[in-house]
């Protein structure tokens, strides 16, 4: 089977195999991970474009699972076929991305990456390694894969500030890496380990109850 000609889009469909997708989409009575009008209107603010047409979506999708659907796409590999392991990158890891979403507008696919904290913040060294990988998947200014444009979006209630600038033009602006407010509810408590004096402790034998900070 070669999936040379094939949607890149229905490409990326087939690799996902990830159960909470499945789970998730039952749950919800929403199997195909359909969009919401606000995150579309908020989308089409932040890339210039609307989103419309055949979309596809997905959580945790693996870095993988990209890279190798692009290598169908532009026809370099075919299913049962051997193929070269290009610097190691694919199985290396578990990599993903919080959520994907890919479509079409005229005659270029678009695909948007969004990487998601509520409360803890990012660091550097976490990044690094998937910051690496988009680079090599999209290159530095995001025209790597001919008729293919990414996007990617930190998205957290602020704005993040502890993250090195060093990124591939198309996932900063003004040196700043793009982002999206995530909003989160202001009343949300957690349950924290800690000792006599309610200092945060592994081996704490009580426990405290505080609101999130976020």
């Amino acid at each position: 089977m070669n999936l040379k000609n094939d949607n890149l889009i229905d490409i990326l469909r087939l690799f996902n195999r990830k159960e909470r997708f499945f789970l998730v989409g039952e749950v919800l009575d929403n199997k195909k991970f359909t969009l919401g009008e606000d995150f579309k209107k908020i989308l089409k603010v932040k890339i210039g474009i609307p989103i419309k047409g055949i979309i596809f979506s997905a959580m945790d999708y693996h870095l993988d699972w990209i890279d190798v659907s692009l290598r169908f796409w532009s026809g370099d590999i075919s299913i049962g076929k051997k193929f070269i392991n290009k610097e190691g990158q694919i199985n290396k890891n578990q990599e993903d991305i919080d959520f994907i979403i890919a479509f079409k507008y005229e005659n270029k696919y678009h695909i948007v990456l969004l990487e998601a904290k509520a409360e803890t913040g990012w660091t550097n060294k976490q990044m690094d390694s998937k910051v690496k990988r988009f680079r090599t998947l999209f290159g530095e200014d995001g025209n790597k894969v001919m008729n293919v444009k990414p996007h990617f979006y930190l998205e957290s209630p602020r704005d993040p500030k502890r993250i090195n600038k060093n990124w591939p033009v198309w996932m900063t602006s003004n040196e700043k890496p793009n982002w999206i407010e995530l909003k989160i509810p202001d009343n949300l408590l957690k349950v924290t380990r800690c000792d006599e004096k309610k200092t945060p402790s592994k081996l704490g034998k009580f426990c405290v109850v505080n609101k999130v900070k976020t």
